[in-house]
């Protein structure tokens, strides 16, 4: 005989609530505030429902006693209320490590009428189908978020308060193997990332193919270089080989140039590729195609004047300075917009060696860091592109730094891939966990 399932009943959020408080913050913000009360935002609430305190901010003690909403208590839930993270939500469980906290106005506090466990309605607002009852509610573009009003729009299955504390323990007793393993997965992720970090190091600075070098070149490896540029310095950059010389940036580009404005008026359904800023990535050489624009080309001086060519680089040259990627040459025909610099290297260059040169922390991109310049826009100017120092291998051994770069770094994103079949998975089962509770199934 199967046991019957739960009986539930739907309720809007705002029936079940006690309250709901927005939190503040003091007039000029809390920037330089290193001590007082923990103020907590959207960058502290965690996937996991938990929270993260690496960066935790403040505000005065005397500031939070005057706060008549948005002080922080056991069991209650916050909720994400603005930007790309709204929805997101947290519990305070009673491990919470601060005595006193507060929220800033970009968080949702709720705390629930006795009806209702706050930690039943927490796990009905983190699985996906509360997510999509809150995400329902969103107004505005990109960077809008919810209201108040949210609560009116979202509907939550609800049983008597017996079943309501059975499904909790149910879940409670399922989800730390769950989480342990997510946590498992973000530890993973983090490895990967450092293992990228490690090898484009090793790489622009010689360590990567030490053993090759032994093998295959001597000292007398800069001759090669020096027929090609003439005198080569030996520069002040540390830790590269005694085979390597050191270029000026502007004797191994032969024309650079940025894209201009206006060209949005342009925009078509078809045409010529257009790549901005989000076409490139910091660490990666390739463009990301997934959001490319295309455009109808306004006038033949434009056209001459910025047409890519294959093995061209690509610079960000405003805002998020350094990101890079190469032209290959299955690109047809491109064009670029005014936050981007085209640089051509010499046809004796091998371009994907410096390509992954200016792309790297320990390389070019550090030193375009030094000379970013402006207040509130920083960006580099043209002159600067032309006036870095980069450290050069000879030939043979910039194509084998490029090779072995390809061969890690294609384990790297294969290792990436089974992680993120993993998290699939595991996400997987977590909301059909959570599924199976809000449809009255978990506990019979």
């Amino acid at each position: 005989m199967q046991s019957s399932q739960t009986e539930l009943t739907t309720r809007t959020l705002s029936a079940l609530l006690s309250d709901i408080e927005a939190g503040t913050r003091p007039r000029g913000g809390v920037r330089g505030i290193s001590s007082g009360i923990p103020s907590l935002g959207g960058e502290h609430l965690n996937s996991l429902g938990g929270f993260d305190f690496s960066s935790i901010k403040y505000v005065p003690e005397n500031f939070a006693l005057s706060m008549n909403r948005g002080k922080v208590r056991l069991n209650d839930i916050l909720v994400v209320k603005d930007g790309a993270t709204t929805g997101k939500v947290s519990f305070v469980n009673s491990d919470f490590p601060y005595k006193e906290a507060v929220i800033n106005e970009h968080i949702f506090l709720l705390r629930t009428k006795p009806d209702i466990l706050p930690k039943y309605l927490f796990w009905f607002l983190w699985s996906s189908l509360g997510q999509s009852e809150i995400i329902s509610n969103f107004q505005g573009s990109a960077q809008g978020g919810i209201n108040r009003t949210f609560v009116d729009g979202v509907e939550v299955p609800v049983c008597d308060i017996d079943e309501q504390r059975k499904i909790v323990v149910k879940v409670d007793e399922l989800f730390p193997q769950v989480s342990q393993t997510s946590v498992n997965i973000q530890k993973a992720k983090l490895l990967i990332q450092k293992f990228r970090q490690s090898v484009l190091s090793a790489a622009v600075t010689g360590k990567l193919t030490e053993g090759w070098r032994e093998k295959h070149l001597n000292e007398n490896g800069k001759l090669e270089l020096e027929k090609l540029f003439g005198t080569i310095n030996t520069g002040n950059l540390e830790d590269i080989p005694d085979t390597w010389g050191q270029i000026s940036s502007s004797r191994v580009f032969s024309y650079v140039t940025s894209g201009s404005r206006g060209w949005a008026r342009y925009y078509s359904d078809k045409g010529n590729l257009f790549f901005r800023v989000g076409n490139l990535e910091h660490n990666s050489i390739s463009l990301k195609l997934d959001d490319v624009k295309y455009v109808k080309l306004p006038d033949k001086t434009e056209g001459r004047r910025t047409k890519l060519q294959p093995n061209d680089l690509l610079i960000s040259i405003t805002a998020d300075i350094g990101r890079i990627a190469l032209i290959s040459s299955d690109i047809d025909e491109g064009y670029i917009n005014q936050h981007i610099a085209l640089a051509r290297p010499v046809t004796s260059i091998y371009a994907p060696f410096l390509a992954w040169y200016l792309a790297t922390y320990q390389g070019g991109w550090s030193q375009f860091v030094d000379k970013q310049r402006g207040a509130t826009k920083v960006g580099l100017g043209l002159d600067d592109i032309s006036s870095i120092t980069i450290p050069f291998p000879p030939i043979a051994e910039q194509k084998e730094i490029v090779s072995q770069i390809d061969r890690y770094l294609g384990i790297a994103h294969q290792v990436e891939l089974q992680i993120e079949n993993t998290e699939r998975k595991v996400n997987k089962l977590t909301q059909s966990i959570l599924a199976k509770a809000f449809r009255g199934e978990l506990v019979n």
